[in-house]
């Protein structure tokens, strides 16, 4: 994510977001993303291709948006633009 004010100040962060199924955040997903090297990998999705055009299109946006928010990083006059470097879906 990337964060730039009027005056052209940019900060940049890498930011976790854990959704569940009822893609609501979920901060247990965050916090399992730390043990991710004893992950297996999956042989089912947990969410349609729809859904997941949803969640990055509409609501993991607005998670983010909410999340800077409440943080104190998001003012009238400073803009953002996220893109995802990784998708994991835990089964």
């Amino acid at each position: 994510m990337i964060l730039q004010d009027s005056k052209d100040r940019i900060a940049q962060r890498v930011i976790p977001l854990g959704v569940d199924a009822a893609r609501r955040r979920s901060r247990a997903v965050e916090i399992a993303i730390k043990s991710i090297d004893g992950l297996q990998p999956a042989t089912e999705t947990l969410f349609a291709q729809h859904e997941r055009s949803e969640l990055l299109a509409v609501i993991l946006p607005e998670i983010l948006r909410r999340d800077l928010a409440h943080k104190g990083r998001m003012f009238e006059s400073v803009s953002f633009s996220a893109r995802l470097l990784a998708w994991i879906e835990f089964v």
